[in-house]
């Protein structure tokens, strides 16, 4: 299974708020062009070896990251749910703060079963085909580290039919980083 990294989805949502999986992972690199541009002569070779170390020590400095995110187990999930490249959100009915599905992770259950039941439980949709895309964590004491998923496929109609959240629906990226949000 493939993750997107989490610096791509943003790119692409601040770009218009509309995107799918497939034209984040289309803009990759084109492995083709690649090999059009090898170096022709030594000074080039050169250049594109001093580069390459560049790159080679970014790729270590994000490993090293990564391991000490890999060492984080995620105690809660959420779940971006893309529809027409708006996203699916409600009011949670406690302090009337706006946020997608998403909750703690139960004892047995995987980050991703814990997204499928807290989809089903706050929105009344099931989900299929999720894709996780990044790990919160490091945030204050009262939150909880988070699987964030991805999906783009879902079946039913969102609802909230539970004491939790109230006025499913889906929005506009830049709307919805204006309303007052509920933190993982």
């Amino acid at each position: 299974m493939q993750a997107l990294d989490a610096s791509e989805v943003r790119k692409r949502l601040a770009e218009n708020g509309e995107f799918t999986v497939n034209d984040i992972l289309d803009d990759e690199d084109d492995w083709e062009a690649m090999v059009d541009d090898a170096p022709t002569n030594a000074n080039e070779s050169a250049e594109t070896s001093n580069t390459a170390l560049s790159a080679e020590t970014k790729s270590q400095e994000e490993t090293e990251t990564d391991s000490a995110i890999d060492n984080v187990i995620p105690t809660g999930c959420g779940v971006i749910v893309v529809k027409d490249g708006k996203i699916l959100i409600g009011t949670r009915k406690d302090k009337g703060l706006v946020c997608g599905p998403g909750g703690h992770i139960e004892m047995g259950e995987t980050p991703e079963d814990a997204a499928i039941r807290e989809t089903r439980e706050e929105f009344g949709i099931n989900i299929a085909n999720i894709i996780p895309i990044t790990l919160i964590s490091g945030m204050p004491d009262q939150y909880c580290p988070s699987q964030v998923f991805l999906c783009t496929e879902y079946y039913g109609e969102p609802i909230c039919f539970n004491t939790e959240m109230e006025n499913a629906r889906f929005e506009d990226v830049g709307t919805v980083l204006n309303m007052n949000l509920f933190l993982p």
